[in-house]
């Protein structure tokens, strides 16, 4: 499966290119299945899109940031919707 191929790849990615970072308990506003978001993530991190560092609060969690290479295709996912949407 390739990055963007998932249907909800290009909202979790203007998603997080609207915040310098998240938890990944953030992203369940955009996609409300946890196995799907587990996928998805793994997939955007594979293709270097995202990165995601564990951190221990409590409980484990992890905080998703883009890599510069998520942060340029988000930023030309957002012009494109721009050119569709006008």
């Amino acid at each position: 499966m390739k990055a963007l191929d998932s249907k909800y790849s290009m909202s979790v990615l203007l998603f997080l290119s609207e915040r310098d970072q998240c938890f990944k308990k953030d992203l369940y506003g955009v996609v409300t299945s946890p196995n799907t978001l587990d996928k998805l993530l793994d997939h955007l991190q594979t293709a270097g899109l995202i990165t995601m560092k564990e951190e221990i609060l409590g409980r484990r969690t992890y905080l998703i940031t883009l890599t510069s290479t998520g942060k340029k295709v988000a930023n030309k996912l957002r012009e494109i919707d721009g050119m569709v949407n006008k």
